[in-house]
């Protein structure tokens, strides 16, 4: 089930989201058998993960979307379609968790910001749930170097349908921390990632409390212990 506030192809490219499952799956093989029906009875999440990223327009899956998320646009519709976009996947996944890591099989990240508009027209509540490991879509947006335009959507429709709402941005910049200890993710785009989530909160959401001494602080401890336990350089510097 979803919480608020806050395809069994598994290779490198399909899924930016992979870094967090390491640390859940501890990287016995649970990741792939999992994989393997994550997507069954939920429709809406194929598109974004399959059609999004198979090679096909984006207009045929912007097309296959409008369809499947409108019962009165085609008979083989259902409302257990329609309604199955506001559920989650295994790993508390919605199809904006999905479209946001999703990269085509060339290893190109796709983004078409009508795709994105869709789907939080129609599900607005994707935008503030988190998955199993805290993360909301926008995180997942920031990890995959998304263009400006897509993370700036975001920002204005979390502004504007969610005021109310802070973000979890220590946590964020703990995850994404975090990233730096898993095979492929260097500290380069852990760095870059870090500093995008921070300065989205300094110009877009100021009025989010946050104590950055105190992130600052607690992360590097973390980093330290990380860095001795696995025989490691640290992240960051003394």
């Amino acid at each position: 089930s979803r919480k608020n506030d806050h395809g069994s192809n598994t290779n490198s490219n399909s899924n930016s989201a992979m870094f967090m499952l390491e640390t859940e799956y501890n990287g016995d093989g649970a990741i792939a058998k999992a994989l393997k029906h994550r997507f069954d009875d939920l429709p809406i999440h194929k598109i974004c993960r399959y059609d999004h990223s198979s090679g096909h327009s984006s207009k045929i899956a912007i097309e296959k979307l409008k369809k499947a998320i409108d019962p009165s646009r085609a008979r083989c519709n259902s409302i257990k379609t329609v309604e199955s976009g506001r559920q989650c996947d295994f790993l508390g996944m919605t199809p904006l968790h999905i479209l946001a890591t999703t990269r085509s099989d060339k290893g190109n990240t796709k983004y078409d910001i009508e795709l994105y508009k869709l789907l939080i027209k129609q599900y607005p509540e994707n935008l503030i749930t988190q998955d199993k490991c805290g993360a909301l879509p926008i995180l997942y947006a920031f990890w995959a170097d998304a263009p400006q335009d897509i993370i700036q959507l975001f920002i204005d429709q979390h502004q504007t349908l969610f005021s109310n709402h802070e973000m979890n941005w220590q946590g964020m910049v703990e995850t994404i921390g975090r990233a730096h200890y898993l095979p492929g993710r260097g500290a380069s785009a852990a760095l870059k990632c870090i500093k995008n989530v921070l300065h989205t909160h300094q110009v877009a959401f100021p009025q989010h409390c946050v104590d950055w001494e105190n992130v600052v602080t607690e992360w590097a401890k973390e980093d330290t212990s990380r860095a001795i336990e696995r025989n490691i350089p640290k992240f960051h510097r003394d």
